[in-house]
């Protein structure tokens, strides 16, 4: 039977990720139709990036040291507020507080959402499920992610994209209240009884501890900074190719928002059944390392199909292959990850491993959006060939690194 953690984190899914695809499809559209370039957006990634960084440690160990679930809706607050300032939003300025409510509002969620679900089934003795769980969960919300792209596909010529806006900020809020209703883990009870009986000060001397204890675990781990390096690198050119050039790449070649929005379906279910699939596709490939060769070349065909399509529909094949990369990429580095943590450090470890993408998300952005408004997306994408393929190669030889072994906690 299924338990309450599991129903929950399935329901978080939909609503959560519900609200970032209807809105992905159209959001460099709606922003372009109020006079933002390319070069802005970049920034607000940039700016994004930012503060998603300097938050990561202080929210990963407020999940740890307090709730986990509160941690999650709050970012999920966090993300629905920022989506009326999109709405609103007519400066750079206006624009930029948006981005950093949405920087923050992920760090609260990036760490706290996979350790809360993963020491909740550890607490009933299911943590070898995690990632089948975790799996399932992504590839729910992805199917929540094609109906919401088709909703949007429906929506645009009837109410505008402003629509799409809207229904995404009542789905960050709806799943921020859903994140509520999933059970703690049961050392956090403890935790927090603990704490209120403690000072100010001594609360602030253990989350400086507990910080201190979080880096020396990673910096101890061969096979956790080798993680943190794919993770860093992996994800970055899907970002790029997904979110940041399709919509303006593809209207190039005449497509409108709507249409858009139905590619951006299509690619959901890619992504959909990979990540219900992903732990038979670890399984067949054997080890770690082979899994993570092939979500790296996967990645690398990706972007080089971007760089060269001549046609719109060979556009869509190399997002294609990268959204199969993605379906693989977040149920196995998750995995990989939560099995070799402790729970009493899980989320702040999470979220160290989340800075590097971070750091780099800030970095990247506002170089590759100077060269799509200096020449032209197509240019920005071979810079981003001639970037990533060296740093692609780099993740093969960290996934060299772990050992095919299970691993407990480090």
């Amino acid at each position: 039977m299924t338990s309450p953690t599991i129903r929950g984190f399935y329901a978080f899914q939909t609503f959560s990720v519900f609200g970032f695809g209807i809105y992905l499809p159209v959001w460099m559209l709606y922003l372009s139709g109020k006079g933002f370039d390319m070069t802005d957006l970049a920034l607000q990634i940039s700016i994004l990036g930012l503060v998603q960084l300097a938050a990561e440690i202080p929210t990963g160990i407020v999940a740890d040291r307090f709730s986990r679930r509160a941690s999650v809706a709050i970012g999920q607050v966090l993300l629905a507020v920022r989506m009326i300032l999109v709405i609103r939003a007519d400066s750079f300025t206006e624009l930029a507080l948006a981005s950093a409510l949405n920087g923050l509002g992920l760090a609260f969620s990036s760490g706290a959402t996979s350790a809360l679900l993963f020491d909740a089934l550890k607490a009933e003795g299911r943590d070898e499920d995690f990632q089948r769980i975790y799996g399932t969960g992504l590839s729910i919300g992805t199917l929540a992610t094609v109906i919401g792209a088709a909703t949007a596909g429906v929506l645009i010529p009837q109410f505008g994209l402003v629509a799409v806006l809207w229904i995404s900020g009542a789905a960050h809020l709806l799943g921020g209240l859903i994140a509520l209703t999933i059970p703690e883990p049961p050392f956090l009870t403890a935790s927090r009884q603990q704490q209120g009986r403690a000072t100010f000060a001594q609360v602030m001397g253990e989350y400086g501890r507990h910080l201190a204890s979080s880096v020396r675990i990673v910096h101890g781990s061969t096979a956790l900074k080798a993680l943190f390096v794919m993770q860093a690198i992996l994800i970055l050119p899907p970002a790029f190719t997904q979110h940041y050039y399709t919509q303006p790449y593809l209207t190039t070649f005449g497509y409108s928002a709507a249409q858009i929005s139905y590619v951006y379906t299509f690619l959901c279910l890619v992504q959909a059944a990979l990540s219900k699939y992903s732990v038979a596709i670890r399984t067949a490939l054997a080890t770690e390392q082979r899994t993570y060769a092939a979500i790296t070349a996967l990645v690398l065909i990706g972007v080089v199909v971007m760089a060269h399509a001549p046609t719109g529909l060979v556009i869509i094949a190399g997002l294609a292959v990268t959204r199969i990369a993605m379906g693989l990429i977040s149920p196995t580095l998750q995995e990989s990850l939560n099995r070799r943590l402790d729970s009493g450090q899980r989320a702040s470890c999470l979220s160290l491993a989340t800075m590097g993408q971070s750091l780099l998300m800030a970095l990247c952005f506002p170089f590759f959006g100077h060269i799509a408004d200096t020449w032209s997306v197509r240019t920005s994408l071979l810079v981003l060939e001639a970037v990533f393929i060296p740093l692609l190669l780099l993740t093969w030889f960290a996934g060299r690194w772990l050992r095919a072994q299970k691993e407990g906690p480090c």
